[in-house]
């Protein structure tokens, strides 16, 4: 009987045991079931391409020169069939045309009393389906409006009061003159204002009065002024023969104080494309840059800027419209693509965002990376309560090719910015062409650092040990880091 009851108790012993091996006390003193957990925290994960520093992502080929004083200077070189290329969007403004674009008459009658009629509908605008004009009125946008008293049976019948309305289709009026007191046989003329008005088919020409002096009849002249437009749809084509200069001051934007470079300078072509609806091209009369007149001399489309020519200075284009439809759409509000190629060497000069970013160290470019670990707040709350070890891992795809030595520094900090906080984990030193994987382990003192929000600087060196080095457009080195961390998970019971 003894022996039985000291079985039973060592069995309950084991049992106990055996439980008790899967559990830990945790952080609220009490017992579970306990496992390790891995919590993946993205960080970076972008690529890189030294060609990212420029403002065009065609050209031959592009190269870095560290200045005696340590400044750095970007070349970028063109040929002819590979050209340095740049798209520009231009903002278009209104256009002024100086043909008569409204020329019509109409007659009618004046009773006795108050009176409104149409005299003309529908106004035959045939030179166009539609006009908005800008909101400009002096001496420009108008209606010339000529009103004749044409009664021969009496001249005391003068036109007492008559206005002239220009209604749209609805019988809206969206401009009117008035005239009084209008002598037989005599004309008088008014402008009517038609500043950001919209012309178009369909609309009238109607008059109303209030008459004492007798019936009478008259006639009605309307030719228009020099019009500038904003927006105009089905112009005839030879319209356009009408149209002042059109001018444009864009910037070639290939960076901040971009010379030619080479005894040969550089030869550059440009090319301004509209809307494809519009049916318009833009024939250059005239191209200045930086107040030099630039012109093509041998008649190949190309413009030719001698050496040292500064393309961040000013640049003006003018020229005229024209186009091989029969009728033409023009829209002020849109904007046009300056296409612009260079064939020859620039030399450009860092803007301060960029080379306040870019540094050099022992004859090579540094650049630095920041990144949050994407980690939630309940995150941080459970690696507070359990974090046991962690990891970083880095990988890397590099094609800048075989002659150029790329390393990279990583640290963990506290600090959106990187200051002497931040802990240093490791260097990875001459990454290789093609694929690869480092993992480092995270120390305590890294490990801390996740104990709240926390960032990875990456500190990324390329070069070949001299002064210049040179790339294609397609070269880069992509990189991706992320952390590991390990967390004990407790199951309590209370």
């Amino acid at each position: 009987m003894e022996m039985k009851k000291m079985l039973t108790l060592l069995l309950i012993v084991i049992a106990s045991s055996l439980v008790f091996s899967g559990c830990s006390e945790n952080s609220r003193g009490t017992f579970g079931p306990a496992w390790d957990v891995a919590l993946q925290a993205p960080a970076i994960k972008q690529s890189n391409a030294l060609a990212e520093l420029l403002d065009t992502k065609e050209f031959k080929e592009f190269g870095y020169k560290i200045n005696a004083d340590s400044t750095i200077s970007l070349i970028l070189v063109g040929a002819k069939e590979n050209e340095i290329k740049k798209e520009t969007e231009i903002n278009l403004k209104p256009i002024t045309l100086n043909s008569v674009l409204v020329n019509l008459s109409a007659d009618g009658a004046a009773e006795n009393g108050e009176f409104s009629k149409v005299i003309l509908d529908p106004i035959p605008f045939d030179k166009f389906d539609s006009i908005t004009l800008s909101s400009k009125n002096l001496s420009i946008n108008k209606f010339n409006v000529f009103l004749n008293n044409t009664n021969k049976e009496s001249i005391e019948n003068k036109l007492d009061n008559l206005t002239i309305e220009l209604q749209n289709s609805q019988g809206t009026v969206i401009s009117s003159v008035t005239f009084e007191n209008v002598a037989v046989g005599t004309t008088k003329s008014l402008e009517m204002d038609l500043a950001q008005k919209t012309l178009e088919s369909g609309m009238k020409l109607a008059v109303k009065g209030i008459q004492s002096s007798g019936t009478t009849t008259f006639t009605v002249d309307i030719t228009s002024s020099s019009l500038e437009i904003s927006k105009v749809k089905g112009l005839h084509a030879s319209e356009l023969n009408s149209m002042d200069t059109l001018n444009f001051t864009p910037s070639l934007n290939f960076g901040s104080n971009t010379a030619i470079t080479g005894s040969e300078g550089a030869h550059l072509r440009l090319n301004t494309l509209f809307p494809v609806d519009s049916n318009l091209d833009f024939e250059i009369s005239n191209f200045t840059l930086g107040g030099v007149t630039i012109t093509d001399t041998n008649g190949d489309g190309y413009y030719d800027l001698p050496a040292d020519t500064n393309i961040s200075d000013e640049l003006f284009i003018s020229g005229k419209l024209n186009t091989t439809a029969s009728t033409v759409n023009y829209d002020s509000t849109q904007s046009v693509t300056l296409d612009t190629a260079i064939y020859g060497s620039l030399i450009i000069n860092l803007p301060p965002e960029d080379a306040d970013n870019l540094k050099v160290e022992d004859s090579n470019l540094v650049y630095e990376e920041i990144s949050s670990f994407d980690i939630s707040n309940d995150d941080i709350d459970r690696i507070n309560d359990g974090l046991k070890e962690g990891r970083l891992v880095t990988k890397t795809v590099n094609n800048l090719g075989s002659n150029v030595i790329i390393s990279i520094d990583l640290y963990v900090g506290n600090s959106p910015t990187f200051d002497n906080t931040y802990v240093f984990i490791d260097k990875i030193v001459d990454i290789p062409l093609g694929e690869a994987t480092k993992e480092f382990v995270f120390n305590q003192e890294v490990l801390n650092k996740f104990k709240d929000k926390s960032y990875l600087a990456m500190k990324v060196k390329v070069g070949n040990g001299t002064d210049t080095a040179s790339f294609t457009p397609d070269q880069e080195i992509s990189i991706e880091s992320y952390g590991v961390l390990v967390l004990k998970v407790n199951q309590n019971k209370e």
